[in-house]
């Protein structure tokens, strides 16, 4: 009339292992897809900030704002809406105030202020990028800052990056920017 749980048990083994493995193969593979998330965030990189080249100059950009400053240099606002987040693009600026011959005083009387240039960006990450202003590479003369009368020039000249940053950069030649 009574049986004997000896024969019957408690649970059945081959039940448990199965749930068991599946929980911990879920454990797993949430933790991972925690870990690519985290490493992902902090390997994008965002070009708004304050960036220095190592070697006395910085480069500050305001993405709210659209300004960007490079210090003893020139500062500008930014005319065009770039991917901020992307690894690499081109700024459209439009000079505020330019410094006479490199002379580390950036005025508002400038011959180039209201003019237009570019800002080219590549290898951005959160904490380096590379940096570069747009220069003429034909003369009259060489390596001169490349300087557009208007904003669809400066458009048509400077954009796309993909086609047109060999024409004003050479990659090779720059160094990383640093987030500061």
């Amino acid at each position: 009339m009574f049986s004997s749980r000896k024969n019957k048990p408690f649970f059945k083994k081959e039940a448990f292992f199965k749930k068991a493995a599946f929980l911990t193969f879920a454990l797993f593979l949430s933790a991972g897809l925690m870990f690519v998330s985290c490493s992902d965030k902090e390997n994008s990189g965002n070009l708004n900030g304050d960036w220095d080249d190592g070697w006395g100059y910085q480069m500050k950009i305001d993405a709210s704002a659209r300004t960007i400053v490079y210090t003893s240099n020139y500062e500008a606002t930014i005319e065009n809406s770039p991917d901020y987040t992307a690894s690499s693009g081109a700024l459209i600026i439009k000079f505020t105030r330019y410094a006479t011959n490199y002379d580390g005083n950036p005025v508002a009387t400038h011959v180039n202020v209201g003019k237009y240039g570019a800002v080219y960006w590549t290898e951005l990450t959160a904490g380096s990028v590379k940096l570069a202003d747009a220069y003429d590479k034909t003369p009259p003369p060489y390596g001169s800052h490349a300087i557009r009368a208007s904003l669809p020039i400066a458009q048509t000249d400077f954009l796309p990056p993909a086609d047109k940053v060999g024409n004003y950069v050479d990659w090779s030649i720059v160094s990383p920017y640093t987030k500061k």
